[in-house]
């Protein structure tokens, strides 16, 4: 080809189209949309970094998050395990002596919007007899209080606490005992149902009453978070121990003994009837020997506990698995009816049963 017809195709040929800033932004966003977490890569850092600052920057969010990106970014992440607003994650969580932990109220929405149960956690309080007991310098009412809500399998859960357990527990050193008693005590019977019966729902957090009451009982092992760690100024004052001195001493040399026969060895049975003979007393009766020990449970053979029973559940709710569904396949894989017939042993099996199954959407 000449190069003259070189020149009339480039002329011809237009150049190729190039993206604008504006299209380049836009694909840039849409990939932004397909980040699940912040530490995902470092583009998904960058991207969340900014947005956290965001929030750091806000008067909207706790003060102990204001001008904390980092604290922020990570709350963010939860919020996205959790499936929440971020700002609605931030706004329940605070931090009491070091310990981060959500508010009682939030964990009971997110129990009761978690579609495992057919009714909102419900409760029930009890008067008891003395009507009053002493929680240290003040008078405590005795309650009794009881969380109660029922599941999609219409099964009743409850979770109860007492007065008497507050008290035992030193939870009525927080100050808040003394004017909302009952209130305090709803709380925290709430939070036991909650984390008996759907942990996950707390992604393994405490409640911030928990936690203050916990601090109340305990200040002198409040941990903050700058405890634990030990500065160099304090390493200076550290004295060094003494130096040991050690004395070698040779041992005395031994005289030499003639030979003798061996003694036997007294063992302490002999030795006490032989104090008998001496004595003209009778000899002391042989102990009984010890029965012999039973056999040991195989635990694979043992039912399994609540705790894993209520796991299964919270799995089969997530799957919406229905009562006939389950009962058909116990009944043919274990040859039971519930899941309270179950042994240890089979759990492995049912739970890899359950998690082939498809997510309810």
């Amino acid at each position: 080809m000449s190069e003259e017809t070189t020149q009339i195709v480039q002329r011809v040929t237009p150049p190729p189209e190039q993206d604008s800033i504006e299209v380049m932004r836009l694909k840039n966003e849409r990939s932004l949309e397909k980040f699940s977490s912040p530490f995902e890569s470092a583009a998904a850092l960058r991207h969340f970094s900014s947005v956290a600052q965001v929030f750091a920057d806000s008067m909207l969010v706790p003060k102990h998050l204001q001008g904390k990106p980092n604290d922020c970014m990570i709350l963010m992440s939860m919020a996205m395990r959790m499936q929440e607003d971020p700002l609605l994650v931030l706004q329940n969580c605070f931090v009491v002596s070091g310990t981060p932990g959500f508010k009682s109220q939030f964990m009971i929405a997110r129990a009761n919007s978690s579609g495992q149960l057919k009714s909102k956690i419900r409760w029930n309080v009890e008067r008891l007899e003395p009507a009053t007991l002493k929680a240290g310098d003040f008078a405590m009412p005795n309650l009794r209080v009881t969380a109660q809500a029922v599941d999609n399998f219409g099964e009743l859960m409850e979770a109860t606490v007492t007065s008497e357990m507050a008290i035992a527990e030193k939870w009525t050193t927080n100050p808040k005992y003394r004017s909302m008693a009952e209130h305090m005590l709803r709380w925290r019977a709430a939070a036991f149902l909650i984390r008996l019966y759907m942990p996950e729902v707390m992604m393994g957090m405490q409640t911030l009453e928990e936690i203050e009451d916990v601090a109340a009982a305990n200040p002198e092992a409040q941990v903050g978070p700058s405890q634990g760690f030990v500065r160099l100024s304090d390493l200076k004052r550290i004295e060094a121990p003494a130096p040991v001195t050690i004395t070698l001493v040779e041992p005395p040399e031994a005289p030499v003994a003639t030979e003798a026969p061996a003694a036997p060895e007294a063992t302490p049975e002999s030795t006490e009837l032989d104090r008998a003979f001496e004595a003209g007393e009778e000899p002391p009766e042989e102990s009984p020997e010890p029965p012999p020990a039973e056999p040991a449970v195989d635990p694979r053979k043992a039912p399994i506990a609540d705790e894993v029973k209520n796991t299964l559940r919270g799995m089969l709710q997530g799957r919406n698995v229905t009562k006939t569904v389950l009962a058909e396949y116990l009944d043919k894989e274990f040859g039971v009816s519930n899941l309270s017939g179950l042994k240890a042993e089979d759990v492995v099996k049912v739970t890899t049963w359950i998690t082939q199954l498809p997510m309810k959407g």
